[in-house]
């Protein structure tokens, strides 16, 4: 929901996502045994729970980069992601780069997703405050922060945002 109104401002060429999925998305068994896992689990990381296929990825993975291209009827955009779980219980985060077709400057980007519909930017460099799950759960819009140009594009052809 952050990156289409974007892409449908700039076109997105390339998307890479690092996905950070809470607990509750492996299962009713990880949410109904926290204190036996805890120590496993709570201070732990680890690769998304999907079957992993031939080709490195795993299928929350691939589904990603399906649905991305789907979504935006654009079979060309080439997607990459890595899911990983983390010790949250709910609400999903991503950190999302952006490789676009032509200039994008932060405060538009800011603008394009204070005006879109499901969004709320949450975005304050001075008090470093920024989306977290926490401050998302069992709530309906996407959150959006962190937004700022990726310097190791030239040309402000790139632009990275953080979503929960």
């Amino acid at each position: 929901m952050a990156a289409t109104p974007l892409h449908r401002h700039a076109k997105v060429v390339r998307m890479v996502v690092s996905t950070y999925q809470a607990a509750s998305g492996a299962g009713t068994a990880v949410m109904e045994e926290p204190m036996q896992q805890t120590h496993e689990f709570a201070l732990n990381l680890f690769s998304h729970n999907a079957a992993v296929f031939s080709n490195g990825y795993n299928e929350e993975e691939m589904k990603l980069v399906k649905e991305t291209r789907k979504f935006w009827n654009d079979m060309d955009v080439k997607v990459t992601a890595t899911c990983i779980r983390v010790p949250v219980m709910h609400a999903h985060a991503e950190n999302v780069n952006l490789q676009i077709e032509k200039p994008l400057y932060e405060d538009t980007a800011r603008r394009i997703l204070e005006g879109a519909a499901g969004v709320v930017v949450v975005d304050d460099r001075e008090s470093n405050h920024f989306p977290t799950p926490l401050d998302v759960s069992n709530k309906n819009d996407v959150a959006v922060g962190r937004i700022r140009q990726d310097l190791s594009q030239d040309g402000n052809l790139g632009l990275d945002i953080f979503v929960c």
